[in-house]
């Protein structure tokens, strides 16, 4: 038996295919991980440019003292809040003995 869609039917479908496509990722906002990195740099950031100096990060991020280097990873003299959250993300993947 043939099945014939009706223009009230096929216009549901339309609409709901819509909307799925249509609404927020799963992960919409940041993690609450993410929410303390971002208020730590505020908070280390004491001249408001938006990037950390080695004595900021050293400051603000005690126990990543004498790690700059390693979290300025496209080597400019600063870090950047996007470069401490994947250094401090990254970090916590790896056994406790390569931290």
């Amino acid at each position: 038996m043939k099945r014939v869609w009706s223009a009230r039917g096929l216009a549901v479908l339309l609409v709901l295919a819509v909307v799925a496509c249509g609404s927020a990722p799963r992960r919409a906002g940041k993690s609450p991980m993410q929410q303390r990195i971002e208020k730590m740099f505020n908070a280390a950031d004491s001249d408001g440019d938006e990037w950390l100096t080695p004595a900021e990060l050293d400051a603000g991020f005690p126990w990543l003292a004498g790690k700059f280097a390693d979290i300025d990873t496209d080597h400019n003299g600063k870090v950047s809040l996007a470069e401490i959250t994947s250094y401090i993300e990254l970090s916590r993947m790896l056994p406790e003995k390569k931290r």
